[in-house]
């Protein structure tokens, strides 16, 4: 089995960076999502308290902001800092906010590992409960001899010994259960550590089999509710369970209570969540872990070198940091290349935060002025490192000569009327869904066939066409705009600003974002207009060297040296050939102007989803269908 879903997944790889093919799913897919956060109110955020009051100085975290944005490639999306429980820092990029459900990665991998928790403090199991005396009607007859000794410890502790399925070759297997029994494991369970994804999934079946309710349907009666968390979605395996150690949305805000659950010794109000005794047992080092980390594991969560912190910690920089011996809880998320807890921002984090010198047991003197200036880092956060230029805000005179006239204090430039028109691309498989989460979702949609821009008023909008479908973004020239995008059924926030710029010969370009809130992905155009073309850059962020560690994955050791991951990769984000455009190379789409009729520009400045929906959304399943 296991080679068999390396061979799968590498001729997915082949079939989509090579042959350019785009319907190269190789299990069944049906939309999950059904809705994006836009139809839904946003999480209750707790109050702003003065920093001075829980004992630290604001100009202290203002310090340590200014060090964390020195990190650009940390991509931060949000911040949250809590001490003694009370919401002390709260900042996000322009585009989010820590209201919204965001994809969590797999830090849902300790919310699981409380859900197992609450069902061993209620005797229902053990840390010596064997996989196959739960699972035995999903067991098949004949399963290697270390597989027969693998318990709950085992897959907590993440040395189950499995590899061959994976988080990454589940997109090309279709029977998870199955092909985690028919694993050859790759050492005695228990003897050494290997991080694997599928651990979580094996741990959310033992929750469903043992209380005959889903994951989620556990959470939402046993954590999220009594903890006041109204909003989170799960997403399902081929099987229709849910996933567990990934695929889980959970606002920051209420990230942020999961950590003060730690602090709290497993209490909510009053009202005993989850038993102390058990998140100290999740809290204890149990292997070292396989790099130069400062984390080594615990039970589904990560503990620190000296034991004095800990860590919820998802790919591409989502986080839960809890300190004990200082009360404070940080929550970070974030859209970059990193793949595990190794962090630049954790260290500063640390490196302020669990410093109890750095604290005072009683309240300090409220300076009104110290204040002001991290309540300014807040609003400013990130804007330094924003891919757009810092967006010119109108003086008073121009904002009440444009309120008199009824327009815009910042109209449109005559420069876009280069860009405006209809375009063809040539045939290729990039879509405006980020590549990343095209594969992590198995939903792969058609390459784009036209390009549409236009102006009225001071309107921009620009629309793209894959296939059949449609999608239509109102761009943002000063600031971003909110709207909704449909995906093979499944519903995304967006948030789309431009800005025009130039090159370093003085040629005009129209840079545009398109900021998905509820994921860690980014979607990145430039366009250039040249006569009857127009050449766009496609890229996105997370980006290229994300991908490079996993397709590595599923190249023979061999072959590696010779640049063929490397091949794959660059075929995989942009159609041949790589052009020069100033002085960078990106993955370029040669688009000519064509001479066909658009719709008027449209109304999709409502947040509603309902009008983006496919006509035969109706029609579609909402959950699996049980497997044959």
């Amino acid at each position: 089995m296991d080679a068999k879903l390396r061979r799968q997944m590498i001729d997915m790889l082949v079939r989509y960076g090579i042959k350019g093919e785009t319907d190269i799913a190789q299990v069944p897919y049906f939309p999950q999502k059904l809705d994006c956060f836009s139809a839904r109110t946003q999480s209750p955020k707790s109050p702003l308290v003065s920093a001075e009051r829980t004992g630290i100085s604001s100009m202290r975290l203002v310090e340590m902001i200014g060090q964390i944005e020195a990190h650009k490639d940390a991509n931060l999306h949000t911040l949250l800092v809590l001490r003694h429980g009370k919401v002390i820092c709260r900042a996000a990029a322009k585009g989010y906010d820590t209201g919204i459900w965001s994809l969590t990665h797999s830090m849902a991998k300790s919310i699981t590992a409380l859900a197992v928790g609450q069902l061993i403090d209620a005797g229902q199991l053990t840390l010596g409960t064997k996989l196959v005396d739960i699972l035995a009607d999903d067991c098949p007859g004949k399963i290697h001899p270390h597989l027969k000794n693998i318990t709950i410890w085992h897959l907590l502790s993440m040395s189950a010994g499995i590899s061959g399925i994976s988080e990454p070759t589940s997109v090309v297997c279709a029977q998870w259960s199955k092909a985690f029994f028919e694993s050859v494991p790759d050492f005695e369970p228990g003897t050494r550590f290997h991080y694997n994804s599928m651990n979580t999934y094996m741990l959310s079946c033992i929750i469903q089999k043992i209380t005959k309710k889903s994951l989620s349907q556990w959470l939402s009666e046993h954590l999220f509710r009594p903890m006041g968390i109204q909003h989170f979605f799960c997403e399902k395996g081929p099987e229709g369970k849910e996933k567990g150690g990934w695929g889980m949305y959970v606002a920051p805000e209420d990230m942020a209570k999961l950590g003060q659950l730690f602090l709290q010794g497993g209490k909510w109000e009053g009202r005993q969540i989850v038993s102390e005794k058990w998140l100290g047992l999740m809290c204890r080092k149990t292997f070292s872990s396989e790099d130069k980390s400062n984390f080594d594991y615990g039970l589904h969560i990560w503990v620190s070198k000296e034991g004095d912190s800990f860590l919820f910690s998802g790919m591409l920089g989502q986080n839960v940091w809890i300190c004990p011996k200082t009360d404070t809880v940080v929550v970070l998320t974030a859209g970059n290349n990193f793949i595990f807890e190794r962090s630049n921002v954790l260290e500063i984090i640390a490196n302020t935060l669990a410093n109890p010198s750095n604290f005072s047991n009683t309240p300090l003197k409220t300076n009104k002025k110290h204040d002001k200036a991290l309540r300014l880092a807040e609003k400013n956060f990130w804007i330094k490192n924003a891919w757009l230029s810092p967006l010119p805000t109108p003086g008073f005179w121009g904002k009440l000569w444009a309120k008199l006239r009824k327009t815009s204090s910042l109209p449109l430039t005559k420069t876009l009327d280069l860009f405006v028109g209809n375009y063809a691309f040539p045939k290729n498989n990039i879509g405006i869904l980020p590549l990343f989460v095209r594969f992590m979702q198995n939903n792969h949609t058609e390459g784009l066939s036209f390009l549409h821009i236009q102006t009225q008023g001071e309107r921009l909008q620009i629309g793209f066409e894959e296939g059949e479908k449609s999608h239509w973004l109102e761009v943002g020239l000063y600031d971003y705009t909110e709207g909704a995008l449909c995906f093979g059924g499944e519903q995304y926030q967006v948030r789309c600003a431009g800005q025009l710029t130039s090159t370093e010969d003085g040629l005009p370009v129209l840079k545009i974002e398109v900021i998905f809130p509820e994921i860690p992905n980014i979607r990145r155009m430039k366009l250039y207009p040249e006569r009857d073309t127009l050449r766009v850059a496609m890229t996105e962020l997370p980006g290229k060297s994300m991908i490079d560690g996993l397709v590595e994955q599923f190249v023979p050791q061999a072959f590696r040296g010779g640049g063929i991951a490397g091949f794959i990769r660059d075929r995989m984000f942009g159609a041949d050939p790589f052009k020069a455009i100033g002085v960078c190379v990106e993955p370029v789409l040669c688009a000519k102007k064509v001479d066909i009729a658009y719709p008027p520009i449209l109304d999709v400045s409502s947040l509603s989803p309902s009008p983006l929906l496919p006509e035969n959304h109706a029609d579609e399943p909402t959950d699996y269908p049980p497997h044959s």
